[in-house]
């Protein structure tokens, strides 16, 4: 499991001129076979850590509402610090656009398109890190 096999208290931190600032309120990781649950008051949150290459994973984060966001994850002892992946700068990736369908300011990835492939070539010009994701 990538940020271990227990779960726990948790919270994240924003990165704010160039230093991570933690965010209000805490919630709650638990293990659940081969994923997380975050849970806050009545929302939950189901945490998919997809390996790809070295400290690197895709991190699918689906809520009780069934609306996915990707992001790019670096972990390092415990510790995840995301990556978006936001339509408009994947917009700007002209190697990537036969890949993913474009709806509006929504965007999503094609069902024949090679995920790996996407989510390895993404990780060439990652962005910057956008939030860290801890258990203590």
């Amino acid at each position: 499991m990538a940020l271990g096999d227990n779960g726990g208290d948790a919270f994240t931190s924003t990165l704010k001129d160039g230093k991570w600032v933690r965010d209000a309120g805490e919630f709650k990781i638990r293990v659940v076979g081969r994923h997380y649950e975050a849970t806050a008051e009545s929302s939950v949150v189901t945490l998919h850590f997809v390996p790809l290459q070295d400290s690197w994973f895709v991190l699918q984060a689906t809520d009780t509402e069934q609306l996915t966001a990707y992001l790019l994850a670096r972990i390092s002892e415990g510790t995840a610090i995301t990556y978006p992946l936001s339509c408009r700068d994947l917009k700007q990736k002209d190697k990537l656009l036969a890949w993913i369908d474009f709806e509006g300011d929504d965007c999503f990835i094609k069902p024949t398109a090679p995920e790996r492939q996407l989510f390895t070539e993404l990780l060439k010009d990652p962005g910057e890190p956008s939030s860290r994701l801890e258990i203590q």
